[in-house]
């Protein structure tokens, strides 16, 4: 509560202070803290960040549905050898790519290019949705992709748990 007010004295939205408040980031730093409210107020409106809160929500909804708020936490890779489709596998290697340089960025505080970084992933998210049954019969192909999905959500969560939001896109003009 004394960081969340620590923000709120700084002029920052309750939308974008409790964006930060939540995620695996360390909530215990306040410079990291304010870096990434600064990053989350200055990206708010752009159409990167909407790209953003649109494939954050596409992932998260069915991993914490079938995974739980912990999602892929700590699972990196766990599954992938069962993604044989065309879109997972342009996922799961973009992902591969762009995680560690998602780290670097977070490790140095650089969330306003991490934002636009994970943004990128926008199309081939809405690939795989439009191509792959995500919730299949098959129950290890399932895991696979929800756990894939969740990688995406780590990446996202390590500025914030964005869905918080969604007051203020919603209000945005398109």
């Amino acid at each position: 509560e004394r960081l969340e007010f620590l923000l709120r004295q700084r002029g920052f939205s309750s939308e974008v202070a409790g964006t930060v408040m939540w995620g695996p980031s360390d909530r215990s730093n306040p410079q990291d803290l304010l870096q990434r409210a600064d990053a989350v107020q200055r990206a708010l409106q752009t159409p990167e960040f909407l790209e953003l809160a649109r494939l954050f929500k596409r992932a998260s909804n069915p991993v914490v549905e079938h995974l739980g708020d912990t999602g892929a936490r700590g699972r990196e890779g766990e599954g992938r050898e069962l993604l044989t489709h065309a879109a997972e596998v342009a996922l799961s290697t973009a992902l591969q790519e762009i995680a560690p340089q998602v780290r670097e960025l977070a490790a140095r505080g650089e969330y306003l290019r991490l934002i636009r970084t994970v943004a990128t992933l926008a199309p081939r998210v809405d690939t795989l949705f439009n191509e792959v049954l995500i919730i299949t019969g098959d129950p290890d192909v399932r895991n696979a992709r929800l756990l894939l999905l969740g990688e995406l959500r780590e990446l996202v969560l390590a500025v914030g748990d964005i869905s918080h939001c969604a007051p203020a896109l919603a209000a945005s003009p398109r």
